[in-house]
């Protein structure tokens, strides 16, 4: 076994390592993700019955 093949490995270690970290850590929290991910793409809706409709004069709400 040669450096090349040992540093192949320790790379391939390291690799797998942070891969199981991340997984622990957002395969729980996925509800978490999920829901500040809908925080960030949520627009603000419009009320239609907060408007008022205008006819000849009269206002209606």
């Amino acid at each position: 076994m040669n450096t090349t093949e040992i540093l192949l490995n320790i790379d391939l270690a390291a690799g797998t390592t942070a891969l199981v970290a991340l997984g622990m850590i957002a395969v729980p929290n996925i509800d978490r993700i999920r829901t500040f991910k809908r925080a960030l793409t949520r627009r603000p809706l419009r009320h239609a019955r907060e408007r008022r409709v205008v006819v000849n004069g009269l206002s209606r709400s």
